[in-house]
């Protein structure tokens, strides 16, 4: 208990840092940003007056006042993030992976690479596989990698699996899904 709360005061500490680092950016940055928005078309929208339409705006009353929690879609609902995001997710990661759970010193020397994965694919915990799947649970065999590298044997992988085709079994239980921004560092 004590090596875990060691864990997560270092981390508060780094975040704290990161945060007072990237509020000096965001308030440096705050003018331009302020200054776009001013100069904005105003379109007028039924019932709501003067409204950007480029904006996120609520057209329909909540009341909250019995509701304990609540939550938020993040993924560029209420904030705009920018590439330096997946790069900072990244750097963190490999620090953890380091300094925390004693993964090799050589894992700070990767780079991270935003154009290799994309949203939808999926990982394969079993044996390190990378790789789209359709809309029906097939293997697109073309797309499957280990690490940074592509299958070579479309055999390899249907002898595995039996196939093409991914059980809804297997999917649950042994693949992760890349399914938005902040998945893809990880």
């Amino acid at each position: 208990a004590a090596d875990n709360r060691s864990v997560i005061d270092a981390l508060r500490r780094e975040y704290q840092l990161n945060k007072l680092q990237h509020s000096h950016f965001t308030e440096k940055n705050r003018t331009s940003f302020t200054q776009k928005q001013e100069n904005e078309s105003l379109k007028p929208l039924e019932g709501l007056g003067y409204t950007s339409p480029d904006r996120v705006f609520v057209n329909n009353e909540l009341n909250l006042k019995n509701i304990e929690v609540y939550g938020f879609d993040y993924d560029y609902t209420l904030a705009s993030y920018t590439d330096n995001l997946s790069f900072t997710i990244y750097t963190f990661l490999c620090n953890i992976l380091v300094d925390f759970f004693k993964y090799p010193k050589q894992i700070k020397d990767f780079k991270f690479d935003p154009t290799f994965a994309i949203r939808g694919l999926h990982y394969d915990f079993n044996n390190g596989w990378l790789m789209k799947i359709d809309n029906l649970a097939n293997i697109q065999l073309n797309t499957v990698h280990v690490g940074r590298e592509p299958i070579k044997s479309a055999n390899e992988i249907i002898d595995y699996h039996n196939g093409r085709h991914i059980s809804p079994q297997y999917l649950n239980t042994n693949m992760f899904q890349l399914n938005d921004l902040f998945s893809i560092p990880q």
